[in-house]
């Protein structure tokens, strides 16, 4: 998918586009969240790695489940290490109570993604919401400006920039 189809996509997932078009693609997932989780977060893990600045983030080394989470989150994302101290493997959790359709969900993968590449890319900061987060947060963001970008706390009311 190019870059412009790629944003197209990506905003398409929102629930109001105000006379824009919708991708053919976001129907599928608006409909069907429920049942296509897993392929959006590939499909949005394949556009990051592809048009953003984040690079080359290994696609084997990151696991998805969606399922009830015993906190009030969206998302999580645990880090599993070797021995040494390496990072092993990434596990992304996904809250189907809070991830009703198909923007919430894009906006919580992004969100976790971000966890994944500040964890990998700066390993030493060491807060969950830091610099680092920030960062990377702000590059997706200004990769795809109609698309809320992925900040530490979400509020749910977040609209895209084509409104």
């Amino acid at each position: 998918m190019d870059y412009m189809e790629a944003a197209w996509f990506l905003t398409s997932l929102s629930p109001e586009m105000k006379g824009w078009a919708a991708h053919p693609m976001a129907g599928y997932f608006k409909k069907s969240i429920m049942y296509s989780g897993k392929e959006l977060f590939y499909t949005i893990f394949d556009i990051l790695n592809d048009h953003t600045l984040i690079g080359e983030l290994p696609k084997e080394i990151i696991s998805v489940r969606f399922e009830f989470i015993d906190s009030e989150t969206a998302g999580e994302t645990h880090v599993f290490h070797t021995n040494s101290g390496e990072i092993e493997r990434f596990e992304i959790l996904i809250s189907p109570e809070f991830c009703i359709d198909a923007a919430r969900t894009r906006d919580v993968i992004l969100h976790e993604l971000v966890h994944c590449c500040a964890c990998l890319y700066f390993p030493s900061d060491k807060e969950i919401h830091g610099q680092s987060f920030h960062d990377i947060a702000n590059l997706i963001g200004c990769a795809f400006p109609t698309v809320p970008t992925p900040i530490a706390y979400h509020e749910w009311g977040t609209t895209t920039s084509l409104e």
